[in-house]
């Protein structure tokens, strides 16, 4: 079990910006004052039967922006804390995953092992701005993930042959946006 605890000032996040010939800049920016905090649990267990590993892990994350410092059209000082958010940033995800090694003739052995992955919705941009239409759509929805594998491998290790399948229940996700 892991428990965290971070406090950031003069935060600062990279973002794309278009610029007016139509090229696109990293600009780094900063976001002002930030605290994260979160809980991570994993468990690895091993089953009765001879090479059979089950692993779990769950992960709980909370970010809030406590202060955000821009300007107004006027020039004035304003807080926008209120209505910022943090991408890449998902409340909670996790991992369930089951491997079974077993011998496969005296000079090597075989594992098969699945997983299953879990990530709850964030946005894919970030800062954000939640009264912006355009910024609030730059949303991933939460996804379940599957893998599956099985690999031989020698006893000492000079070789492995693996069949590795990613994504197999083929979800598709954002990733990254900018607007």
């Amino acid at each position: 079990t892991e428990a965290f605890y971070n406090d950031y000032s003069d935060k600062q996040l990279s973002g794309i910006q278009l610029l007016p010939s139509g090229d696109l800049q990293e600009v780094t920016s900063n976001v002002g004052e930030v605290t994260s905090s979160g809980v991570e649990f994993e468990v690895s267990w091993l089953a009765p039967i001879d090479g059979l590993m089950f692993n779990f892990n769950v992960g709980y994350l909370d970010t809030e922006v406590d202060k955000f410092d821009a300007l107004d059209k006027a020039g004035n000082k304003i807080d926008l804390s209120d209505t910022t958010e943090l991408g890449y940033a998902p409340k909670w995800t996790g991992q369930a995953r089951a491997s079974y090694e077993m011998a496969l003739g005296s000079n090597g052995y075989l594992t098969l092992a699945s997983d299953l992955s879990y990530t709850d919705e964030m946005y894919t941009s970030s800062p954000i701005d939640t009264l912006d239409p355009l910024q609030t759509a730059q949303q991933a929805d939460d996804i379940w993930i599957w893998n599956a594998m099985a690999a031989y491998q020698t006893n000492d290790g000079r070789w492995r042959v693996a069949v590795e399948g990613k994504n197999l229940n083929d979800e598709r996700a954002l990733v990254n946006t900018f607007d």
